[in-house]
Formats: C-alpha cells, sequence, structure tokens
C-alpha cells in the first residue's frame, strides 16, 4: 500500500476510478490505533482528503468545511457503493457528530449500512451471526479480530447509532436487505451507551427492531477505560482485547439489564441510588400536588440508575419533560411545575444547564449522598407511630402474596388523576366529572406490591409515611379498588391483598376511566410538536390574508358559533341571511338597493333581481324578518350623551370643562292604540328630523343620504333663499 502524505490527488482519484494514497497519520490511525489489517483497508477503499474540491460533490459546503479528513468507501448490502467522510477535527456543536454521510439535497442516499466486499456473499447466510457496530473504523477492527480468530460474522456498520432509521424512526430501507429471521444478531455500542440515555435508547430501538423481526438479539455491555473515557470496540481491540472476552461482555437483549449492570459496576451509583430511595419513602408528600411531585421524583431516580453520572453532592441526570409526562401519565406543564417546587421547597434536586431544543434535555442533579455504605433501613422522617422495618407483625397467612413485574410496575406508574370532562354544546358547555383511581390510591397499590401482594394495612401506612387510622386509610385509598376487584379487604378491615386477577381488573378500569385513550392522544400530540419543531426550518408561513379578507374574519367571529343552524334555503336566500346577520341596518334598505350591495360586495355571484330578493325575504320570514333585523340594529347600551343631527349640532363644540350638561329629550306620546305598532313604523311623521332618537320608523333607519344638494329654503334649512348649499 502507498503512503505519500504530499502528493495531491488527480481528478481520477478524487471521481474514485483510482485508490488515491492514505496519509502516514492517517494510516496509523487506523493500523495501530483501531487495530485494521492493512488489506482490509485497501480492499475496502480508504484515502486521506487534504482539500474541501477533494471531496465528492454530494458533499455540502458545511461538510466540506470540517477540514481535512479520511473519506471512507462504503458498500451498502445491495452492492451499491456511497461514501463516508470522518473529519479529523470533531465539530464543537456536537462533539460526537463524528461521520458525514452525504447530503441529500446533492444526491446522497440519505441513512445506508455498510458491509465490507470480502463479507458481501455472507449476507443471505441465516446461519452466520451478524453484529452491528458504530462507525466504518470499528466495524473493520472487529472484522481483523473476528479473521484471526477464524470466527465468521457479518459485520455491519453504522454511522450512528440512530443512523439505522430516518422519516421518524422508520428503519431505513438497507435494515430489510440483511435477513434476521432465526439468525444471532449482536449490537456493540461504545460504552457510553450506560450513561447517555439517548445512545440506550438508541441501542433498545435496534434490539427491539431485530426482535420483530424474529432475531436472536444480544448486546454487548463495554466497559469504560481505566481513566473513565468511553471505549468502542476498536479501543477495547486496540488494548489487547480478545474476541472471547468480548462474548463474556454479551448477553441476551433484556431492557432492565441496562440498569443493573451499571449499579453493578460503580459502588458509588448504588450507594447514591440507595440513598435517593431513602429520600423518597422518607419525604412527605401531601395532597394531589405532592404525589405529583412523588411521581416525577420516582422517575428521576430510576433515569439516575438508568443514565445518572455521580457528582461531588448527589446524582446528575437529564429530565426530558415530555418522556416524563408520558412516563408518569401526566402533562408536561406539571412536570414542569414539579420540578420547579422540588427544587424551591422541597429542595430534592438542584437545576444544573438549562435545556436546549433539539439538543440535549435540562441537567439537574439529584441530591444525596454517595458515599458507599452510608445507607440506613428505617428513615428519619418517620413519626414514632410508623412501624419499624424489621418489627413488622405477621401477615395472615390467609393472605396470598405474588411478586411484581415490570409491566405490573408500568401499569401502576401510569395511573392518572380524576378530571372534569368539558363538552361544548349549542347551548354552552357540559361538565361531567371521570372518576379515576389516581395516583395516591396507586402509590397505596404499588406499597402493597412491594409488600408481596398481601400487607397489613398499618404496614401499607407505614411504608407511605402516613399517619392515617386503619379504617379511614381503607375507606379513602383502598375502597375504590374494592369495588373495581383489584384488591380484597378482610372482614376485620385491618388485612389487605390483591385480586388473583388484579392486573386485568385494573386494566379494565382504566379502560373504562379512557386513560388508555388519553396516553395515545398524548403520545399523538407530543409526536406532532416534535415533526413541527424539526420541520421548523422547512414549512412554508402561510398566505397572508388581504385587508378585506381580515375584516370578513373578524365579522365572522362576532357571530355567535353555537346558534341552532337554521333551515336550508336557496342560495341568496342564504346570502342575505349572513349579510343582515352582521349589518341587520341593511334590512331597511329597498330590495333594488340590497341587490346592488351583495352584487358589489361579491356577497353574491350574479346581480340579482327585485323579484328574487323579495322572493328570497319570504323564504326567510317576510316582513316579520326584516323588522327583527331592524330592531336587531337598535339594540345596545343607551348612549350617556343623546345623539344630535348633524344639521343641528353646535359648532364648535365646546370643550369638556365648559361643556354643558346633555338636556334631556323631550316626551313622547304614546301611539294610539288603534294604529299597529308596524303601520306606524311604516308610515313616519312629517319629517324624521323631528323624531325621537329612540323612532324605529324606516325613515329613521334608512334616512337619505346627506350628501345630495337640497335647495335652500326646505324644512330644516336656515339659509335665505336661491341660494343652493351642500347639507
Amino acid at each position: 500500500m502507498e503512503a505519500n502524505g504530499d502528493k495531491q490527488n488527480t481528478p481520477q482519484e478524487i471521481a474514485g476510478h483510482v485508490a488515491a494514497p492514505l496519509a502516514p497519520h492517517h494510516e496509523r490511525d487506523l493500523v495501530i490505533g483501531s487495530a485494521i489489517a492493512p488489506d482490509i483497508i485497501a480492499s475496502r477503499g480508504v484515502r486521506t482528503i487534504r482539500y474541501q474540491r477533494e471531496l465528492p460533490p454530494t458533499f455540502s459546503q458545511r461538510q466540506r468545511r470540517r477540514g481535512p479528513g479520511i473519506l471512507f468507501d462504503s458498500h451498502r448490502p445491495n452492492g451499491e457503493i456511497t461514501h463516508m467522510f470522518r473529519p479529523d477535527r470533531t465539530d464543537p456543536s456536537a462533539p460526537g457528530h463524528k461521520y458525514e454521510q452525504p447530503s441529500k439535497h446533492y444526491g446522497g442516499p440519505g441513512n445506508t449500512l455498510d458491509v465490507h466486499p470480502r463479507e458481501r456473499h455472507l449476507i443471505g447466510m441465516t446461519s452466520v451471526p451478524v453484529i452491528f457496530v458504530e462507525g466504518i473504523k470499528k466495524a473493520d477492527a472487529l472484522r481483523t479480530a473476528l479473521r484471526t480468530a477464524g470466527v465468521r460474522a457479518v459485520v455491519v456498520a453504522i454511522a450512528g447509532v440512530w443512523n439505522f432509521v430516518h422519516d421518524g424512526r422508520q428503519p431505513i430501507p438497507d435494515m430489510f436487505d440483511i435477513p434476521v429471521t432465526g439468525r444471532r444478531a449482536t449490537v456493540i455500542f461504545d460504552s457510553d451507551m450506560l450513561r447517555k440515555p439517548s445512545v440506550q435508547e438508541a441501542a433498545k430501538a435496534l434490539a427491539e427492531h431485530l426482535k420483530d423481526r424474529g432475531a436472536d438479539v444480544r448486546i454487548t455491555y463495554l466497559a469504560d477505560g481505566p481513566d473513565g473515557a468511553k471505549t468502542g470496540a476498536d479501543d477495547f481491540l486496540a488494548a489487547g482485547g480478545t474476541v472471547e472476552e468480548l462474548r463474556l461482555l454479551t448477553r441476551r437483549y433484556d431492557p432492565t439489564d441496562f440498569a443493573s449492570i451499571r449499579m453493578s459496576r460503580d459502588e458509588r451509583l448504588r450507594a447514591g441510588v440507595d440513598n435517593l430511595r431513602a429520600n423518597l419513602a422518607g419525604h412527605p408528600w401531601p395532597g394531589v400536588g405532592g404525589h405529583s411531585r412523588r411521581a416525577v421524583y420516582e422517575h428521576a431516580i430510576e433515569q439516575a440508575r438508568n443514565a445518572g453520572k455521580i457528582e461531588p453532592n448527589g446524582v446528575r441526570v437529564e429530565i426530558n419533560q415530555i418522556d416524563t409526562a408520558e412516563g408518569i401519565g401526566t402533562t408536561r406543564q406539571t412536570v414542569g411545575k414539579a420540578l420547579r417546587l422540588l427544587e424551591a421547597d422541597d429542595g430534592l434536586i438542584r437545576k444544573i444547564t438549562d435545556s436546549i431544543p433539539g439538543v440535549r434535555a435540562a441537567s439537574y442533579v439529584l441530591i444525596c449522598d454517595v458515599t458507599p455504605f452510608n445507607i440506613g433501613c428505617t428513615n428519619p422522617a418517620k413519626t414514632a407511630t410508623s412501624l419499624s422495618c424489621h418489627e413488622r407483625p405477621p401477615v395472615p397467612t390467609m393472605l396470598k402474596r405474588v411478586t411484581s413485574s415490570a409491566d405490573e410496575l408500568d401499569e401502576l406508574k401510569k395511573m392518572r388523576w380524576p378530571y372534569v370532562k368539558r363538552t361544548r354544546t349549542p347551548e354552552g358547555h357540559e361538565y361531567e366529572y371521570v372518576a379515576r383511581l389516581g395516583k395516591i390510591d396507586s402509590h397505596a397499590l404499588r406499597k402493597l406490591l412491594d409488600l408481596g401482594g398481601a400487607a397489613l394495612v398499618a404496614d401499607v401506612i407505614a411504608a407511605m409515611n402516613r399517619t392515617d387510622r386503619p379504617a379511614r386509610f381503607v375507606e379513602r385509598h383502598f375502597r375504590k379498588s374494592s369495588e373495581a376487584g383489584i384488591v380484597v379487604v378482610s372482614e376485620t378491615g385491618d388485612a389487605v391483598r390483591l385480586a388473583d386477577d388484579w392486573l386485568s381488573r385494573l386494566r379494565e378500569a382504566r379502560a373504562l376511566a379512557d386513560e388508555y385513550k388519553a396516553e395515545r392522544l398524548q403520545r399523538e400530540a407530543h409526536k406532532r410538536a416534535r415533526k413541527a419543531f424539526k420541520e421548523r426550518g422547512r414549512t412554508r408561513a402561510d398566505k397572508a390574508p388581504t385587508e378585506r379578507e381580515m375584516d370578513r374574519r373578524g365579522k365572522l367571529r362576532q357571530v355567535s358559533p353555537h346558534k341552532p343552524e337554521a333551515a336550508p334555503v336557496s342560495g341568496l336566500a342564504a346570502a342575505i341571511r349572513d349579510h343582515l346577520s352582521r349589518s341587520p341596518h341593511d334590512a331597511a334598505q329597498k330590495p333594488l338597493g340590497l341587490a346592488s350591495l351583495l352584487w358589489s360586495r361579491d356577497l353574491y355571484p350574479i346581480r340579482p333581481g327585485v323579484e328574487d330578493v323579495r322572493a328570497a325575504f319570504e323564504e326567510l320570514g317576510g316582513d316579520e324578518y326584516k323588522m327583527e333585523r331592524i330592531r336587531e340594529s337598535h339594540k345596545g347600551p343607551s348612549p350617556k350623551v343623546p345623539r344630535e343631527h348633524p344639521s343641528t349640532r353646535r359648532s364648535p363644540r365646546p370643550s369638556r370643562v365648559d361643556e354643558e350638561p346633555p338636556r334631556e329629550p323631550a316626551p313622547v306620546a304614546p301611539p294610539p292604540a288603534s294604529i299597529p305598532v308596524e303601520e306606524e313604523l311604516l308610515e313616519p311623521p312629517e319629517s324624521w328630523l323631528s323624531h325621537p332618537l329612540d323612532c324605529e320608523c324606516v325613515e329613521c333607519m334608512g334616512p337619505l343620504p346627506t350628501r345630495y344638494a337640497r335647495p335652500i329654503g326646505a324644512e330644516g334649512n336656515e339659509k335665505p333663499p336661491n341660494e343652493w348649499s351642500e347639507v
């Protein structure tokens, strides 16, 4: 293999037709640092990139600016060849982002898998195990070690822990090009899998996908280096590790192994988690808000057990509010409030860093003592009436004991609070109380399960750190569970046990209270929010409405949405009804004027005739409907100052200080009893200018326009005759 660090690549080498030279420092990194055989490097196709222009055209400018590095030929399971670029310098904004794949914007295939060309003939042989490794370097290092040990296996390289999925965490097509049914599949990620929640979640997702396809899934749990640095498969093999030692670190996939292995390897973490559980048991959690905080704190302790990091005064964890809300059966707002109260009022946690959307969750330190061998059985916060951990009276033999499982604990943890359901109806809102067991009853069932599924009521009270009387406690927290068939209370009321089919009864009670529906709706809402956040840069802005559209929308909002639906009418009648519902004063116009108004404002596609308008009014109710609209236009609060006609208003208007008090309008005599109100409205007196302010005649509600010229000397004008003026 040629190694010349000063020769510049030719255009043919850049295009990938000729193997370009590998710089000496890159060769040392692969051969010595990662323990890769030189012939495996040569048969793959690896070259040094010195300048941006040497990268293939499918890489973006951002990727080119990451500087020199190593360009690997990536061989997909279907035989196609793409590229994988590993820059020498890490990205400060994303230190874990080590590999760059061709950009899809410039014609790249997206996320792909890599299988060395020497192993492509083994892909279809399900008797040969398959191993999934993070990164091409680690895959080639493991391939070298397997060849040395004489073991046949297909080593599949993933660019990153999450690069086996795309488009909302759906498996990429390359995953289905590798048959795994009835095949042993092993996942080997770096040692930070045991302390990083995202890497741990990716390993579980990959294992679950392989398991669903019928594979025999196993996980290899690498340990950190002596200095605490993370260790990959290539680091393990370069330090002298063997394939046989990797087998000793591998076990059949079990989601609970991630936490148990971490606890077995870190004595300080084990001590910290035990002390956190003691704080959980000894702290008072009063009321609904207290038990919400208890559920959040308990979930944080599980996070510490799964992915916590030891700090001088506690265990550091990252708490994602959305994941926590889904895990404990509550809302994200409740989780945020509980975290603030746990820090401010309870003093059990301390916030370290804020969350960065799309990058990382907020970091907290769960305050506790991490010194080993400093854990007590009893909690000093317990009262004198509580029972000791070692001095509980024996449970009656008639009670049956059971063991707990992960499914049972998950059901109890996700039980939700009762709430008041609000439904919108045409008459307003209707309220309905939705009864649920709630988290306090869930806590009681959890403690009963921890005690073996059968215990004295006094033991359950002591385990919950309460001082209730047994009879009152049973009435408040076991009555609904007993009615649902979840628990069985003894005749004397001093003992309780779980029913034989308590889990199925609990699921029935949760289903009747729509708890599973609430969980599904919550997950869908969170999924939409995540998708909207990821697509925030690609989503186009909505078209800005015109001024006319905004005015129309504003008027539509003023119409009550709870009015009952009207009877079906013609299009013209519907247009008139919609317009008069917003502008009822236009009901006083003549049919010809109303037809012109509808046509000019594009409220009706054609200009209707007079007879069409009259027929439409008859559909709506005739004169009765018109008078109802006219009366509605005059409804509203009375003004403080009586209104004056523009022709009789004084000018200039006096200031507020010198303004005269408003004059009371002259009383108006009631109309004769023999004249109907409708006739009075349709036959006004001599001039509308002399009508009172509350007059509802046609002339007052639809007066003649004042912009037309009138002859001087007419009624209401005071200038001398033979002159013309604008009134």
